[in-house]
């Protein structure tokens, strides 16, 4: 766990299969927030029904497997998310080491929270878990 020097009010954790449910809230938000366009009334109600599907009871558990994932394999699957001190998520970071490459799949900041170290911060804990001989 790490705490930032600028906000001693968050925290970057591994994520557990019990936070699954927030992180789903969090991340269907956030994927609303940053997709949605102003014009555009086809793209939008394809950003809804995905940001929507997030919250879904199959896709909350299907998060929580990922999560029991990246406890179980640590070394394959990377799942940490930042958290404010009500435990309320605030930032997440997924990634894979994979035999040809690592990879970020998602990355995601409370837009309330940009510009406060939480993306910096969770994009140098991946890299530092990552393979330095393999590219990201």
């Amino acid at each position: 766990m790490s705490r930032s020097p600028l906000l001693p009010e968050w925290t970057i954790e591994q994520a557990l299969s019990e936070d699954a449910a927030g992180i789903a809230v969090f991340h269907s938000e956030s994927f609303r927030k940053t997709y949605l366009k102003v014009d555009d009334e086809v793209h939008n109600l394809r950003v809804i029904e995905e940001a929507t599907n997030f919250v879904t009871p199959e896709r909350i558990e299907l998060r929580a497997k990922l999560i029991d994932e990246s406890l179980l394999h640590p070394d394959i699957h990377f799942y940490h998310i930042a958290m404010r001190e009500d435990d309320q998520p605030i930032g997440l970071i997924y990634g894979t080491k994979e035999v040809d490459k690592q990879e970020i799949y998602a990355l995601y900041v409370d837009k309330r929270y940009h510009r406060k170290g939480i993306g910096k911060t969770l994009v140098q804990e991946f890299i530092q878990w990552a393979d330095p001989n393999r590219p990201i």
